[in-house]
């Protein structure tokens, strides 16, 4: 499993990863709104295609409702699948 920092800007013109910051958070524009929790499907969605695991393999472990998030990727799922 592999846990990591991410600040995600919604309403972008179209979902991708930016210049990470200095402490190593990933920054991460988002092409859907902050509603109805559509910005964070938006974000596991890319995740799990970028990581190449599952979207259940993508979890947001803290920030549900704010731009920081804790998002822990669980790569095993893959390998058992194997």
């Amino acid at each position: 499993m592999k846990t990591f920092s991410v600040k995600v800007r919604p309403q972008a013109q179209k979902t991708a990863f930016r210049k990470p910051l200095a402490d190593g958070t990933l920054k991460i524009d988002l092409a859907a709104v902050p509603e109805d929790g559509e910005a964070n499907e938006e974000l596991v969605r890319f995740l799990a295609d970028e990581f190449g695991v599952p979207r259940s393999g993508v979890e947001i472990v803290s920030g549900q409702t704010s731009r920081l998030k804790v998002i822990r990727i669980n790569d095993e799922i893959v390998r058992e699948s194997l």
